[in-house]
């Protein structure tokens, strides 16, 4: 078995600018500070080469702009086998102007005029080439090694959505409040690892697979990597840390139920280095465990990758009629009286997320007619008995579960955010109960799409098996 690492900061300021607005919120924020740089770091094994990111997404450009150069920097590498993952982090550059113009029109187009602001057409060329870059660096560094997979269970994963007595749900919902019925969901608190070795057994770097996405300082005015950077701050001594985010999207590292009584408020930096203490001290002692015995020097890789097909989410006739006359007020409104807004998204911060839900349904019924379908890559990546299963959604974790539970391998890494961005993928648990997330104008697909996907992941597991 070959295996070999590569890393690459993708930073911007300080190389390519002097600020940068950050993805992630309905407002705007300009930063000049990185508290931590954001990176690359990409695992080449058997004929694949696996790339996680610490950005919000992967957007099909991205795909398109690091397998182009790759082409060139490692022509006996396939491209199509090169997975590309993000850690989903709010405090990293835009990746995209029109990311959430897809959905909710022109006016959530990002605008700064700032020339010192880093646009994302520059960004997506500078992070393309420090990706390729960290791709061929794994893939011309491979030598001969083994991996092992290991198992573990930290409790800081939280379901974040909230449900209240009328059956209506929230996203970070209040629950101290004669209404709150329940926390919508659980949470998968394992863990799991994919540990790489030396031929004299040393490890060399760890797959860590955890069902939270990266976005505990959500709100800050700065660059950073969030828990994944706080973690290789508290363990220097792994040189590889490769993060690959589980079906989360319903899931955060905030307790909705004791809000930081007893113990430190969870979205804060003191609060983080807590967390990420609790993943530290269960990886360590996970992978101290590992025996010379368990670690295979000549397991099977294999990959296979396709695209798919899911249905699209729809809307019915009357929620578009009600959308449209919601949407056509908030227009009529702006056009007339031009109110000033708090940055350059032309839309008051008042009336965002009202917009937004009407102007996405709105879009979405004129989707519809054109197409039943949109298109997903999908791969699966087995190394030993542990397979990587990959998908572009913030998926609420029931289908990674189902997914999980059903898998004939004996481990499996469900990745979201992987290899493009279609928006959450909600169960048809949570979509009654309304509330961000859940909508129709947060992503593509809904829960028949969910359950298609389900499907056609474990029939891609089963081929390799």
């Amino acid at each position: 078995m070959k295996i070999g690492w590569g890393r690459a900061d993708i930073t911007p300021i300080g190389e390519i600018c002097k600020k940068a607005s950050l993805v992630g919120q309905f407002n705007e924020r300009i930063t000049e500070t990185v508290r931590d740089p954001i990176f690359a770091t990409a695992l080449a094994i058997g004929d694949s080469i696996v790339v996680s990111l610490d950005l919000l997404s992967v957007p099909d450009s991205y795909m398109a702009a690091v397998r182009d150069k790759i082409k060139n920097l490692i022509p006996d590498f396939s491209p199509e086998n090169l997975i590309m993952a993000a850690t989903h982090i709010h405090t990293g550059p835009i990746l995209e102007s029109d990311l959430l113009a897809q959905w909710w029109g022109e006016r959530f187009a990002r605008l700064c005029g700032d020339p010192d602001v880093v646009t994302p057409d520059a960004y997506r060329k500078f992070a393309a080439e420090r990706i390729a870059s960290a791709a061929a660096d794994a893939w011309n560094n491979r030598k001969s090694g083994g991996i092992a997979a290991a198992f573990g269970r930290v409790a800081v994963p939280h379901c974040r959505r909230v449900r209240y007595k009328d059956g209506s749900s929230n996203m970070y919902g209040n629950t101290n409040t004669p209404d709150f019925q329940r926390i919508e969901g659980g949470a998968d608190t394992g863990v799991e690892y994919i540990a790489a070795f030396d031929e004299a057994g040393t490890m060399t770097g760890v797959v860590i697979n955890l069902a939270c996405t990266a976005q505990i300082l959500e709100h800050q005015y700065y660059i950073t990597a969030d828990m994944w950077g706080e973690l290789r701050r508290q363990w220097p001594e792994c040189e590889y840390i490769l993060p690959l985010c589980g079906a989360s999207g319903d899931i955060t590292m905030r307790d909705m139920i004791r809000r930081g009584r007893n113990e430190e408020i969870m979205n804060t930096v003191k609060g983080m280095e807590q967390q990420v203490g609790r993943i530290l001290r269960e990886s360590k002692f996970v992978l101290s465990e590992l025996t010379e015995a368990e670690i295979s020097y000549d397991a099977p890789v294999k990959h296979v990758t396709g695209i798919i097909p899911l249905p699209i989410r729809t809307v019915t006739d009357d929620e578009y009629i009600a959308a449209k006359a919601v949407y056509d007020e908030i227009e009529n409104w702006l056009q007339t009286e031009k109110p000033k807004s708090e940055d350059s998204i032309p839309i008051p911060m008042a009336e965002r997320t009202k917009y937004a839900v009407a102007a996405g349904v709105v879009n979405r019924y004129a989707l519809q007619s054109e197409k039943s379908t949109v298109d997903m890559e999908l791969h699966a990546l087995r190394i030993g008995d542990t397979v990587i299963v990959t998908n572009p959604f913030e998926l609420f974790q029931d289908f990674g579960m189902c997914m999980k539970a059903r898998s004939p391998a004996n481990q499996t890494l469900v990745t979201q955010l992987s290899c493009g961005y279609l928006g959450y993928l909600p169960t048809e648990y949570s979509v009654p109960g309304g509330g961000y997330s859940a909508g129709v104008y947060n992503g593509y697909i809904g829960p028949d799409g969910g359950d298609v996907l389900v499907e056609r992941t474990l029939e891609f597991i089963n081929k390799l098996f």
